[in-house]
């Protein structure tokens, strides 16, 4: 196929059928490319950046057209049918302004093959045509400094999913309301407060309702008892286990009060600050890297069955100082700015 660049404006099905053409790299690449295709709509840029060929909503006799010189003249999308006025060329006009040997016939079965519906909006729209065709993905490797990141961005936009559900259990478990914006800074925390793959993965799990615990563990035969690891008293639930087991809400009061006695750093722990995170605080970024440092703590106690001990929880936090403190020598001058801030706001509790 002579396209060129105006290949990635086909519609999915025939990127993956001319793929075929090509090595298996291309292949992939390809695929990749027909992942990232929109649904049409009826708003008339879409209608005049449909290619003409290969598309399976342009058919004459069954088929779809595809006429090699009006490619290599640069006749490739709806757009390039239209005059300047945002009329149709006639037959004569179209040969003068692309020079293009093409019968009668071809010219206007290819105009008459056209959706009755797209024609009819260009018709009923007042707009001229299109100065340029442009594909978000061509614009990108044109324009963007840091391609890959970017195509990398539109690809996760692409295939990431909202985990209604689960936000829907929360709020029922929390006895909250949480908005959408809310939710997409909690899922978001762990990658905005630590570099740590543990961390983030503890938080992860623990937002997705995967982190093992007793309930969990009985139902796959991996615990005799559903009961919680530290009190014997009721069942290892989230909530429970990180939250109102009478030993984990004495840890967490006895270690927010030495925070607000050595570093003047006033917080009360609420259940859903334990689980989620920390929005709305003069001190949240230090506090959301103290909850989830210390909530992974508090679960490795579980395994170990040991209880939570403030003294213990500090060493945790100067061994995460320390990471932090050497992950500076690898950050931008702005992110190594930030993290040292963080830390100075509890400097009083910290191991230098």
């Amino acid at each position: 196929m002579n396209g060129g660049e105006n290949m990635w404006h086909l519609s999915k099905s025939a990127l993956n059928e001319i793929k075929k053409e090509f090595n298996p790299f291309w292949q992939n690449v390809i695929s990749s490319c027909a992942s990232l295709c929109e649904p049409l709509t009826t708003a008339p840029s879409d209608i005049l950046s449909q290619p003409l060929f290969l598309n399976e909503n342009i058919m004459i006799d069954g088929k779809t057209a595809f006429y090699k010189r009006w490619i290599q003249n640069n006749v490739f999308f709806i757009n390039d049918l239209i005059k300047e006025n945002g009329e149709f060329y006639n037959y004569d006009e179209f040969i003068r302004n692309y020079n293009i040997k093409t019968t009668f016939l071809e010219f206007y079965g290819l105009i008459l093959a056209l959706p009755k519906e797209w024609k009819n909006i260009i018709h009923s729209q007042v707009f001229l045509k299109l100065n340029t065709v442009s594909h978000k993905i061509v614009t990108a490797i044109k324009t963007v400094d840091k391609v890959s990141k970017h195509l990398y961005k539109i690809f996760l936009d692409k295939i990431k999913e909202t985990p209604s559900r689960i936000q829907e259990k929360w709020k029922i478990k929390l006895g909250i309301d949480i908005v959408a914006e809310e939710w997409n800074y909690f899922f978001s925390l762990p990658l905005l407060i630590t570099e740590d793959p543990t961390l983030r993965a503890f938080q992860y799990r623990l937002l997705h309702r995967i982190l093992g615990t007793n309930i969990l563990l009985m139902k796959c035969k991996y615990s005799e008892t559903e009961l919680c690891t530290f009190c014997t008293e009721t069942k290892e639930t989230y909530i429970h286990l990180f939250f109102e087991c009478r030993y984990v809400r004495t840890f967490w009061l006895n270690f927010f009060q030495k925070l607000e006695d050595v570093c003047n750093v006033s917080f009360l722990p609420t259940l859903s600050s334990i689980i989620l995170g920390v929005n709305y605080h003069l001190f949240k970024d230090i506090l959301n890297t103290c909850i989830l440092i210390l909530k992974r703590y508090v679960y490795l106690c579980r395994v170990r069955f040991t209880v939570p001990s403030v003294a213990e929880a500090i060493e945790w936090l100067n061994y995460y100082y320390r990471v932090d403190m050497v992950s500076m020598n690898l950050c931008s001058t702005n992110k190594a700015k930030r993290i040292k801030e963080k830390w100075s706001n509890i400097n009083n509790i910290i191991k230098k």
